[in-house]
């Protein structure tokens, strides 16, 4: 008799592509593998939740979750492996804002967690992200808050972009990258606690 343990993504049922829009959506538990787009699409939405979803084997031109011109959006605790961008806050429907990204595990994709100019008020927090061919954090937007992630194995671990104005990295583990982190010149108020980060 063999005894195999189960986690709960085992359990449920694979599809290819969410998509959802606006207000109280809540995407969770969800087991994607979808090759010829991006697995999570939020757009144009207020006030959601992605929690607790498995997006793994992505097409190399898209992302595993994207929140597009949404504010007040949480994305927390993901596991999303091979995509373009792993966790995208995208500015293609408007900007987004006042998003959170925590606890997620990112793996082998281009650019792990990616943050587009125009949006603002993005925390970056507790994530773990390694693998990445090129970063694995980037942020271009305003306040965006960058903290406690632990970055391993990538060319540049987080980089903050010149139109990233009062931008705060502090606490963050950069292991086994090229470029530590990264802040361009431009970035104005761009506050780094070298001091509490581990590179």
């Amino acid at each position: 008799t063999e005894i195999y343990t189960l986690s709960l993504h085992d359990a449920l049922p694979i599809c290819n592509a969410i998509s959802g829009g606006g207000y109280y959506t809540i995407i969770s538990g969800n087991r994607l593998r979808s090759s010829a787009k991006s697995g999570i699409v939020l757009t144009l939405a207020q006030l959601c939740l992605v929690e607790g979803n498995l997006v793994t084997r992505g097409n190399t031109s898209y992302n595993g979750i994207m929140v597009d011109g949404s504010t007040v959006c949480s994305v927390v605790g993901n596991t999303v492996l091979y995509h373009d961008k792993g966790i995208y806050i995208s500015k293609t429907s408007g900007p987004s804002a006042g998003c959170h990204v925590a606890g997620n595990y990112v793996m082998v994709s281009n650019n792990c967690i990616w943050v587009d100019d125009t949006c603002s008020s993005v925390s970056i927090v507790s994530n773990y992200l390694t693998n990445s061919a090129t970063s694995g954090v980037y942020t271009d937007a305003d306040h965006s808050f960058i903290a406690s992630n632990c970055v391993e194995t990538s060319v540049v671990g987080i980089a903050v972009d010149p139109l990233a104005t009062f931008s705060s990295v502090t606490s963050n583990s950069v292991k086994s990258v090229t470029n530590g982190i990264f802040i361009a010149a431009g970035a104005n108020n761009a506050l780094v606690e070298i001091g509490r980060a581990h590179v």
